[in-house]
């Protein structure tokens, strides 16, 4: 595997999370899911609401270009090609990943401690079993997305 070049980590991680991001957007519009991630994460902040939503939106990215990082760091380790199976394989332990952190949230975020919000819990099971096939199928997009443009970088 050629040596990484970091913007096109970068860039793959921000793509990735345009892709996971439009589609949850699109499974909440459509009535499917109900878990507002970008919302969850900025009202650590601030209250819910439009500057919420904001912070949330910059850290759901941030976290999309280390999760990128992070993908091509363990392609490599395991001496993996990068291509659309790899990353699909990928998001797959990213869903495990991220249902749990979903989890764990709650024992953090002070709005959930203070009874102001409901816990997501695990994988986001309150808001039911079709929001958590969304997280898996946004992760699985995600790391498709992040393996394409990895494996395209020469």
């Amino acid at each position: 595997m050629p040596p990484l070049d970091w913007v096109m980590v970068v860039l793959a991680g921000l793509a990735g999370t345009v892709g996971l991001t439009l589609l949850m957007l699109l499974a909440t519009a459509a009535g499917v899911a109900r878990l507002n991630f970008p919302m969850l994460l900025g009202s650590m902040f601030t209250r819910p609401g439009a500057a919420a939503l904001g912070i949330g939106l910059l850290w759901h990215f941030a976290n999309g270009v280390v999760f990128a990082a992070l993908y091509a760091l363990a392609l490599g380790a395991l001496a993996v090609e990068p291509s659309w199976s790899s990353g699909l394989a990928l998001g797959a332990v990213h869903t495990v990943v991220a249902g749990l952190l979903v989890g764990l949230l709650g024992s953090v975020h002070p709005r959930i401690r203070q009874g102001q919000m409901p816990a997501p819990r695990f994988f986001g099971t309150r808001y039911g079993a079709r929001g958590v096939l969304v997280l898996l199928v946004a992760h699985l997009v995600y790391g498709a997305i992040v393996g394409v443009i990895v494996m395209n970088v020469e």
